[in-house]
């Protein structure tokens, strides 16, 4: 990937507006994309919805270890085949993240990483100290290249210029190993069968 290709992807997605967001934002946007490839109409959730399936609370944030129960709750009344998944384990690997973005009947994975990882992009933190949540899009060349919904939050132009797309395998695997749940990873699929290749079924994120 480039950084012409990552445009084309992900020009389209939400970025967050608010600075407690950038989960449901990030749900947002892999369920709108896996809606398009699969051509699931049932997976397009309004932001406002997904607020509500995440318990989200402006200032507070999300209702953690309550958002894939919900989540797939509206699916199941859906009748959609589709499933939201979760794991945080330390045996979760950059291989394991790269086999969910290479399933077509998967969408593109979110992890949790550290606030050190702030430490890579302009923006001005204001004392934040939470982990994040970061949409993986490719891992490849040694590099992982991901859609970071803070974005709007590096100010004028020129910050904004500068914020990261990607960064080294190395890195973005100490930040995932460092967050509050080691190695967190959330993804959205449509099971064919056993997931025993990704060693989950439905953890839940608390």
């Amino acid at each position: 990937m480039d950084d012409i290709e990552f445009e084309l992807l992900t020009s389209k997605w939400q970025v967050q507006h608010l600075k407690d967001t950038c989960w449901p934002t990030c749900l947002k946007n892999i369920f709108d994309d896996l809606a398009t490839r699969t051509g699931s109409p049932e997976l397009r959730i309004k932001m406002s919805t997904m607020h509500e399936l995440c318990g989200y609370v402006k200032g507070v944030g999300c209702a953690i270890g309550t958002v894939t129960p919900s989540i797939n709750s509206h699916l199941a009344k859906k009748r959609s085949p589709f499933r939201v998944f979760e794991k945080a384990d330390r045996g979760n690997t950059l291989q394991m993240l790269k086999s969910i973005i290479e399933d077509e009947a998967a969408s593109y994975p979110i992890v949790g990483v550290s606030p050190e990882y702030h430490t890579q992009q302009p923006v001005n933190l204001e004392g934040m100290i939470l982990d994040h949540v970061l949409v993986v899009v490719a891992i490849e060349d040694g590099m992982v290249w991901f859609h970071d919904p803070y974005k709007p939050f590096a100010g004028h132009m020129s910050r904004a210029i500068s914020f990261k797309n990607s960064l080294p395998d190395v890195r973005m695997l100490k930040y995932w190993d460092e967050g509050k749940e080691t190695r967190w990873v959330m993804w959205v699929q449509r099971p064919a069968g056993p997931l025993d290749k990704y060693g989950i079924m439905g953890a839940n994120h608390d």
